[in-house]
């Protein structure tokens, strides 16, 4: 069994995990997403991602995945992500924290520019602050790049901030390039979330750097 088929049955697999641990919530994820570019290509790009998310007291489980189309006809199985978040249940100087670990399984096909087909580790410590009724949050990371066929990768950090008022966010994410000699990537994304039943949607307008925009949906539930 290849790594595609694998992330593909563990997220369709996700929903009989509440019902075999006592006192974990488990939500499925759903979102449709696009933009002008991404790492790989410079031609616009659109993804539908599916996912499963698992809670247990102060620890998140997260698996997603997803199928990618680009404009110029190349499609396929975009990359997996499997990410573990461990909520502090004590404020510390008078703030919230959570450290966060994440895996890329390179289920994209590098050769298509789909991805880099390199398997990539990420650990971020973010920070979250309540001023009623806003919330505020900041984080820090840095990303390890595996190695890949078709490309020359660098390791690099990341950084963000940004704040929630009722339904409204706005927030700010920065990271270096994955890619030698090119610029850090700027996003400024505004979010606005409601509820429809029993299902949260959060649909986004995205900007980044100076001329590339991107916008979708995002569903919980």
């Amino acid at each position: 069994m290849n790594i595609r088929t694998m992330c593909t049955l563990l997220v369709c697999a996700g929903a009989p995990a509440d019902v075999m641990a006592q006192g974990v919530k488990s939500q499925w994820l759903a979102g449709v997403h696009s933009g002008q570019s991404s790492d790989t290509t410079a031609t616009g790009w659109t993804q539908v991602s599916a996912g499963h998310r698992w809670q247990q007291r102060q620890w998140k489980l997260q698996l997603s995945s997803g199928y990618l189309h680009l404009d110029d006809q190349r499609s396929g199985m975009a990359d997996s992500w499997l990410r573990a978040t461990w909520l502090f249940q004590q404020p510390w100087l008078k703030q919230w924290w959570d450290v966060q670990w994440r895996l890329k399984l390179p289920t994209a096909s590098a050769s298509k520019g789909l991805g880099t087909g390199s398997v990539d580790h990420e650990v971020r410590a973010q920070s979250l602050i309540q001023w009623k009724p806003v919330l505020a949050w900041y984080y820090g990371g840095y990303r390890v790049r595996g190695n890949s066929s078709e490309y020359e990768l660098q390791n690099g950090i990341g950084w963000g901030a940004g704040m929630a008022w009722r339904r409204w966010s706005l927030a700010y994410d920065g990271r270096e390039s994955s890619f030698w000699g090119r610029s850090a990537l700027h996003d400024i994304t505004l979010i606005r979330s409601f509820r429809l039943g029993q299902t949260r949607l959060s649909p986004y307008l995205r900007r980044r750097n100076a001329d590339e925009w991107g916008a979708g949906i995002s569903l919980r539930w």
